[in-house]
């Protein structure tokens, strides 16, 4: 008998995916969520952290054991989701809980940026076979590549900077320059989005700001990027989170 191997996946579904700091962008947005929930700026670190754990664990997978698949196994399927949901319940109290929820929120959310409902082999595994395999010459290296060469992704990293530094600054504000580069931020990322919101809706991918992008992910890009311009142009609406009342009922900055 002949051993038939695993049908390979199309390259050209690798481009559904979002890049890293895309994903970083998310979790930064979906701590400030939490935060309304849990008034500590430990959500923000801790969802920026959780929307890149499938990516952290997946991918270094696809490097250690390639029979395994692609870059996008366990952790970009709901079962993890489901198990993450299942351990929350079971450990988890009080407001403790939101944490968790949190946990398994973000890792939700980075499949549903990665478009994975297109892939049913992977998300709803294992109930639809084994992964399919996507086999690059040069794993790490093409995936870096694409990374490096991305438009989007440079100003989607501005925006992690601009914001963290937004965040967690001491309370005493920023400089006027820092004014400036958040306005330049958020006009950036604004622009970006629009344009992509645009073209994903006449049905077009592969535009200037990201090169690889399908037209679904481009969509799920320009609306993260619209999201972001929205949160930066209000941004007073949300520092709420970061105020605190101490027990003599005086209001200071967390």
């Amino acid at each position: 008998m002949f051993f038939i191997p695993r049908a390979y996946i199309q390259v050209g579904l690798i481009f559904l995916q979002m890049f890293g700091f895309a994903h970083l962008v998310c979790g930064i947005l979906l701590g400030l969520g939490f935060c309304y929930l849990t008034h500590e700026r430990l959500a923000i670190p801790l969802c920026i952290v959780s929307s890149l754990i499938p990516d952290l664990i997946d991918k270094p997978l696809a490097i250690i054991f390639p029979a395994l698949g692609s870059g996008r196994t366990i952790f970009h399927s709901l079962f993890i989701v489901l198990i993450v949901a299942i351990i929350v319940l079971i450990i988890s109290k009080n407001r403790y809980m939101l944490y968790g929820v949190a946990v398994a929120c973000c890792i939700f959310v980075h499949q549903l940026l990665d478009a994975m409902w297109l892939n049913t082999n992977i998300w709803a595994y294992p109930l639809f076979g084994q992964f399919p395999l996507v086999a690059p010459l040069d794993y790490t290296g093409y995936y870096l590549w694409l990374e490096i060469t991305t438009p989007s992704e440079w100003i989607f990293l501005l925006v992690v900077v601009v914001m963290l530094l937004k965040i967690f600054s001491t309370g005493h504000g920023i400089s006027k320059s820092g004014d400036y580069l958040w306005l330049v931020t958020n006009v950036l990322i604004g622009g970006m989005g629009i344009l992509m919101f645009v073209a994903s809706l006449l049905g077009q991918g592969n535009i200037f700001f990201a090169p690889t992008y399908s037209p679904v992910t481009t969509f799920m890009t320009g609306i993260l990027a619209l999201t972001v311009a929205i949160v930066m142009w209000q941004w007073p609406l949300f520092k709420s989170p970061f105020v605190k009342i101490d027990p003599d009922n005086q209001v200071y900055d967390q």
